[in-house]
């Protein structure tokens, strides 16, 4: 028998069971509430006919039974319709990023410390002149509501580093499901919108090409017009459903396959440069090979736009997998049927230890950012699948600004005479 893996229900008639015993205990509790409710509105009645003792005791248990269907009616609306509906008093009030006593517990929370969190607001724009945080409008039409910017935030980092649910998110920062789902979209589509073309974009970093080319040279490395190093990073996802769990293979199951990891993915070409920061452009289809992605990003275009302009040839490195070209330097490849010669092994194992830099990078986004690597959150056509990703780049992009970079430190250190700043970098 198949396995069930990407089922929307469980095996056999499990559900239905647990469907049926939830609806048991909502019964059961509904009653206790409504005897509880009965019991209060008769104390409240006789309370009131020792003040008032000419009043009729049946009108006393009339009034009573009155008020405890009031209560029964409000209770039912409130507990049975789910918890987004009830009222913002009901939930624990949002935070700020004052609430957190200790820089230690804020940075596990959210992974900045307090000053470098302020840097990237500011950066936002989501500080005012005293340095408070501004009230965003979330919604749209008549369902807009206002939070606080540094709430926001919070929310953004709190779910893209805990892959947990919405209500733990709720637990730490307060606020309804619906308030902080809404928040977590928001920003999502801030970074989205206002920083997806940079993150695409190498001709930023230009300047310090030369700079970059020629430490890497000073440290041993063969060539001398390498900038960085390129590869493909899967985003696995789930499997995508019809209505009612049914299988539709027109919802990019077969494009979003991926025979090499036999898993459905989104494939995001990363270019890691000299510096610690990553270039990101996609999302492709994960059928596709890296190689083909290669031509259809504007990478090489750039680095040949770039080396018109300086006059010097720059290229990135990557793994086996890609086509050499000018501005490209790949692996070397055994031939089919043959081995490699003892000089190309030297050579690839020269060259992996500058480039295993781009997959530890990788490792470190998932670590740091644990949200993406959760599969069964990353819903294509229910969530913001890209987005989530591309939010994840940012923000460790801005992480390496601020506390130096895993590529520095495993070769050495790489420090510029003019150095990217967190204000340069975010001001687009």
């Amino acid at each position: 028998m198949p396995l069930q893996r990407y089922t929307a229900r469980a095996n056999s008639k499990r559900w239905w069971h647990r469907m049926k015993e939830r609806k048991r205990l909502r019964g059961a509790f509904g009653k206790w509430h409504r005897l509880f409710q009965v019991s209060v509105a008769l104390l409240l009645a006789e309370d009131a006919e020792e003040e008032e003792e000419a009043q009729d005791s049946r009108d006393i248990y009339l009034i009573a039974a009155a008020a405890a269907c009031e209560g029964m009616h409000c209770t039912s609306r409130h507990l049975h319709r789910g918890r987004e509906f009830m009222q913002a008093s009901d939930f624990p009030k949002m935070k700020t990023f004052n609430d957190f006593k200790t820089e230690r517990v804020f940075r596990f929370h959210f992974r900045f410390d307090r000053p470098g969190f302020l840097r990237i607001l500011r950066n936002f724009g989501w500080l005012d002149e005293a340095g408070q945080p501004i009230w965003l409008n979330i919604g749209k039409g008549k369902s807009t509501w206002s939070a606080r910017a540094d709430w926001v935030f919070m929310v953004l980092c709190r779910r893209l580093s805990f892959p947990g649910r919405i209500e733990d998110t709720c637990t730490v920062l307060g606020g309804s499901r619906t308030y902080v789902c809404q928040a977590w979209n928001y920003a999502l589509n801030f970074i989205f919108v206002r920083y997806r073309v940079m993150l695409a974009d190498m001709k930023r970093f230009a300047p310090w090409f030369e700079e970059m080319a020629s430490w890497l040279s000073d440290r041993g490395c063969p060539h001398d017009n390498l900038v960085g190093f390129v590869d493909g990073n899967d985003q696995f996802i789930c499997r995508t459903l019809g209505p009612g769990g049914k299988r539709r293979l027109n919802l990019y199951q077969r494009s979003n396959y991926s025979l090499k990891k036999k898993r459905h993915a989104l494939l995001w070409q990363n270019t890691l440069l000299v510096n610690g920061l990553t270039t990101v452009e996609g999302p492709y289809a994960g059928r596709h090979h890296d190689a083909g992605v290669l031509h259809h990003t504007s990478l090489i275009q750039d680095l040949k736009d770039i080396s018109e302009e300086l006059g010097s040839k720059y290229a990135v490195f990557g793994d086996a997998a890609y086509p050499l070209t000018a501005h490209c330097f790949p692996a070397c490849k055994a031939p089919k049927g043959r081995r490699m010669s003892r000089r190309q092994r030297k050579y690839n194992l020269k060259m992996s230890r500058y480039r295993i830099s781009v997959e530890n990078v990788f490792a470190a986004q998932g670590q740091q950012w644990g949200f993406t690597q959760h599969t069964q959150n990353q819903r294509v056509g229910v969530s913001a699948v890209g987005q989530q990703y591309l939010a994840r780049s940012f923000l460790h992009n801005c992480y390496t600004l601020l506390y130096d970079s895993l590529n520095s430190v495993q070769h050495g250190g790489f420090h510029s005479e003019n150095p990217v700043t967190l204000e340069w970098y975010m001001d687009y």
